[in-house]
């Protein structure tokens, strides 16, 4: 499964298929592990996991839990996150599921570790 790591420490995100030859891997309990050499265990408090939901933005963009949206129609924002076992776009405080037809709609504008100011953001 595609993920990508968010570092709180120094504020950036790792991608799994990072160049770097540095690989990253989780487990059933969502523990975190780097690969470069020897296998390490990281720190859960400094490091957070982003999975892959499966699905692409309008724009062909790869969606993340944890993604920040923008419904291309009425231009509502709002944010893809994990509910009732599924991935949804929260927007609006209304749930909806996350699928193919859904995900054409929305346009992948940030994510909530690095733009959470957009989250504030009401249209007038």
């Amino acid at each position: 499964m595609k993920f990508r790591i968010y570092d709180k420490m120094n504020k950036i995100f790792i991608y799994d298929d990072d160049a770097s030859g540095i690989k990253f891997l989780t487990d059933s309990k969502g523990n975190i592990f780097k690969f470069d050499h020897h296998l390490e265990m990281l720190d859960s408090n400094q490091y957070l996991i982003s999975y892959h939901t499966g699905f692409f933005d309008e724009c062909g963009k790869a969606i993340f839990n944890g993604d920040i949206v923008k419904d291309i129609i009425d231009e509502e924002i709002g944010y893809i996150g994990n509910r009732y076992g599924e991935y949804r776009a929260i927007i609006d405080n209304v749930s909806i599921r996350l699928d193919p037809d859904c995900a054409d709609y929305l346009e992948v504008i940030g994510n909530i570790y690095e733009n959470k100011e957009f989250l504030s953001i009401k249209e007038e």
